[in-house]
């Protein structure tokens, strides 16, 4: 019996599927987020009247001033493609609810994209989500719980909430900017 028709081992012929199969090259999308928000005022004082025994204002008395959103792709070479950083400001002529809705609209342009942020479950997420109840708004698909496994449907990445881990220390995004080379320059006035 010639060599070459002799019947290959089962180990090589799975094998070899697997070095043939083609895999599709993966685009890595993610938006940006981060918002500044102020204690209200009415809604601090309205929570004091209801718990006059926690001296902590609570995160739902906070109000949103702005939001930005900033898109990024690693296509599959890993080459990075920004579009330009999106900022919506309350004015006198636009309230909490109005950059609230360009902010989600912008967020339904990008719904494949992974929301990414700075301590953001924590923070940026909750006073957007209780934002979008007072205002009757419409979550976009990326604030929305997750169908099924959360790692399997990825919607959101909070980089704070990923350095600490078990631990009980949550690092400053400052203190991550300096490990990652950032001039001193940039951060004054942010801690």
């Amino acid at each position: 019996i010639p060599i070459l028709q002799i019947e290959q081992p089962p180990v090589m012929v799975e094998r070899k599927k697997i070095m043939d199969f083609k895999v599709k090259p993966r685009r890595h999308k993610y938006l940006v987020i981060d918002t500044e928000s102020v204690w209200d005022p009415y809604l601090r004082e309205a929570y004091n009247a209801i718990d006059r025994h926690n001296e902590h204002a609570r995160i739902g008395c906070r109000k949103l001033i702005a939001i930005s959103v900033w898109p990024i792709e690693f296509d599959a070479l890993g080459r990075l493609s920004t579009e330009p950083l999106r900022t919506w400001t309350a004015t006198d002529e636009l309230t909490e609810a109005d950059v609230l809705e360009a902010a989600f609209q912008a967020m339904r342009q990008y719904s494949d994209h992974v929301l990414v942020g700075h301590g953001s479950i924590a923070h940026d997420c909750q006073i957007m989500m209780l934002a979008a109840m007072s205002a009757d708004l419409q979550l976009p698909r990326q604030l929305q719980p997750a169908e099924g496994p959360r790692w399997r449907d990825l919607r959101h990445i909070d980089i704070g909430l990923a350095l600490k881990g078990g631990g009980k220390t949550w690092h400053h995004l400052s203190e991550l900017l300096l490990r990652l080379g950032l001039p001193v320059g940039l951060m004054l006035g942010k801690a």
